[in-house]
């Protein structure tokens, strides 16, 4: 998979569904507007950690390295958690829209190409 596939499907994919599952499961039932990762989490233990750390394992399994190649991404998850692209923090919560999780139907779209990568791999 190349860089771009690579850093979509962290922050893109990856993010939202480990934040929305572990804080939010329900998201597409109850419909609370504008949610912030802090309404769900107000102490941010469990962002912190729990979330975050899944998701920098995830980053640091790839090749090359995710942060190691492009450590900007760091911010761009931030900013996927609704953090801006500062620090993860209560005051910062809410500064940009928390992601939802991608559809299956939107991720088999934009990422077609990826299915194949798949496949092999399990060869």
């Amino acid at each position: 998979m190349k860089s771009g596939g690579r850093n979509y499907t962290i922050s893109l994919f990856l993010t939202p569904f480990l934040s929305y599952a572990r804080l939010y499961p329900g998201v597409y039932a109850r419909h609370i507007k504008n949610a912030k990762v802090a309404d769900m989490d107000p102490t941010l233990n469990i962002t912190l950690e729990e979330i975050i750390p899944l998701i920098h394992k995830a980053a640091q399994n790839c090749t090359p390295p995710l942060f190691n190649d492009q450590p900007q991404e760091k911010h761009n998850i931030h900013s996927k958690l609704g953090f801006g692209e500062g620090k993860i923090s209560l005051e910062n919560s809410g500064k940009t829209p928390w992601y939802t999780p991608t559809t299956a139907k939107t991720y088999k779209t934009t990422t077609q190409n990826y299915a194949h990568h798949a496949q092999t791999a399990r060869k």
